[in-house]
């Protein structure tokens, strides 16, 4: 093995070792999963396990980077991991209004049943057309056909609104993923862009996959839905018997 790849793993090994005190010291509390935790999960699989992962397949060893741009990396990686735990800390000091977060992305999700969902329909019909149509005449759909000799076959004019396309749909997703859990009535229709979406971006590699799960996870949670963690006792403990049969005044 050589330095860069120990060096590699031992920066990796650090990330690793954060989420997983973070996500066992979350555990023994037994508080509700928030970004913040799912935030640690995902930088802690991607970037402490993943470089572990590669080197398993790759015999031993990693490609070989340069000691100062893995410091680099890894120090903007523990930056950011910083950055969690202070807004952890100061949550508390947050402000909330009876409706709750009054700004920023959670009020972007529970507010999108208020976006008309025949507006998200014809604009994400427009961006899959412009899809299929790139696909047809240019061969641009999954992940691996997207390279030099395409895109140089690829008119300019095709290529901004293959680019403005994707912010649309990537848009879509977002109203969508946020009318998913704040408008019953809406619901299943947006499934219709957020399962499609999904596939699309499955096709499109793993870390658009990821993009998908953190927006859906923040929508989740931006309209006051929780995941609980309960311990075995909790889980088989069961009400006593008669319970349900009690009297209970009229």
């Amino acid at each position: 093995m050589d330095a860069s790849t120990s060096w590699h793993l031992g920066c990796a090994s650090v990330i690793a070792g954060a989420a997983v005190v973070h996500g066992g010291r979350k555990v023994k509390l037994r508080r509700p999963i928030d970004v913040t935790d799912l935030s640690f999960c995902i930088l802690g699989a991607f970037f402490g396990l993943g470089p572990w992962v590669a080197c398993y397949y790759g015999k031993g060893s990693l490609p070989f980077e340069e000691i100062g741009v893995l410091a680099t990396t890894y120090s903007g990686l523990g930056l950011f991991l910083a950055g969690l735990l202070c807004a952890k800390l100061l949550r508390p000091l947050a402000i909330y209004s009876e409706a709750g977060r009054t700004s920023g992305m959670f009020h972007l999700f529970q507010n999108a049943k208020d976006v008309s969902f025949g507006a998200i329909g014809f604009l994400y019909g427009t961006a899959w057309g412009i899809r299929l149509f790139l696909a047809a005449k240019y061969g641009m759909s999954i992940s691996g056909t997207v390279n030099e000799e395409t895109l140089s076959n690829l008119p300019y004019f095709w290529f901004v609104i293959s680019s403005i396309s994707d912010v649309i749909a990537f848009a879509c997703l977002v109203s969508s993923s946020g009318i998913l859990f704040c408008d019953r009535q809406n619901a299943r229709r947006a499934l219709f862009v957020v399962l499609p979406e999904f596939i699309w971006l499955f096709s499109q590699g793993r870390r658009w996959v990821l993009v998908f799960l953190i927006v859906v996870a923040i929508a989740f949670l931006a309209n006051e839905r929780r995941v609980r963690i309960r311990s075995p006792d909790q889980r088989n403990r069961r009400p006593p018997l008669g319970a349900h049969f009690a009297l209970r005044p009229s």
